[in-house]
């Protein structure tokens, strides 16, 4: 499991957050939470592109127990 994710010149991690939520930073400064279960829908916008196929493969890493796949 990994606690962060650097995404361009972006940090997300969620160290420090309450429960479900996911820490936005830039610069080391932090500029807002964002719902972990919505990362793949709220962090294209954020980073004003689409998520490369490595950085979706790295977001359910943050929280494995929300993205667990069920079969």
């Amino acid at each position: 499991m990994t606690n962060v994710l650097h995404l361009d010149d972006f940090t997300i991690t969620r160290s420090g957050c309450p429960g479900g939520w996911t820490k936005v930073r830039q610069h080391g400064e932090t500029i807002g939470l964002i719902e972990t279960d919505k990362l793949f829908d709220d962090l294209p916008r954020i980073l004003n592109r689409p998520l490369t196929s490595d950085e979706q493969a790295a977001i359910p890493l943050l929280a494995p127990r929300i993205f667990k796949l069920t079969a």
